[in-house]
């Protein structure tokens, strides 16, 4: 099975708590909107000053969007007091995670699949991996995503099958399929217990 480590949780809080808003919707008042109006005009440059309570709204309003980047680039205008601010500093703090969370994540999934292409283009039921390295690829990301939800020897080898046989076009090798799914899901497990 494939650990997506501290990145898959992080993001999964942040989808709870973007969930529970949804429910629970914030109306912002004329006074809000008075306030993320001059957080906006600071942000843009048409306003040279930002007060703490329009820093805040504006931080929050761009939280509920979930502009993460905006956050970011917001945080970089604001005055160094306003920064440390324990509200502003929260929602800048919380992007900066979840962001690393999200490019930690691609980054596994892009070598998860560059190695389980690899591993295709081992098991090769065509005979063509030498001459073409991506010829298997589109298989990948399915396996991939089986793996992930914890799928078996056997899951994987059912799977290596029905590609064979309803993709393909060709008769299954059960050896092939098996070997190559027990080799799947052993390298599987070790990228679950590497570090990061």
């Amino acid at each position: 099975m494939i650990a997506w480590s501290d990145a898959d949780r992080k993001l999964r809080e942040a989808a709870q708590l973007w969930a529970l808003a949804r429910r629970l919707p914030h109306v912002p008042t004329e006074h809000e909107r008075r306030l993320i109006a001059g957080f906006d005009d600071f942000v843009a440059g048409r306003r040279p000053i930002c007060e703490r309570d329009a820093a805040v709204a504006g931080m929050e309003a761009l939280w509920e969007r979930r502009d993460l980047i905006e956050i970011l680039r917001a945080a970089r205008k604001l005055p160094l007091q306003l920064r440390r601010d324990r509200e502003v500093r929260t929602c800048i703090v919380h992007s900066r995670r979840l962001i690393g969370a999200v490019r930690r994540r691609h980054r596994f999934h892009r070598q998860a699949l560059t190695a389980l292409n690899d591993l295709l283009n081992e098991w090769d039921p065509i005979g063509v991996a030498e001459s073409v390295r991506d010829e298997y690829v589109i298989y990948a990301n399915g396996l991939a995503i089986l793996l992930a939800g914890g799928a078996d020897a056997q899951r994987i080898e059912q799977e290596l099958k029905q590609i064979v046989i309803e993709r393909m076009g060709l008769e299954s090798d059960a050896a092939r399929e098996r070997d190559h799914a027990n080799a799947i899901v052993e390298w599987s497990r070790r990228a679950a217990q590497a570090p990061g």
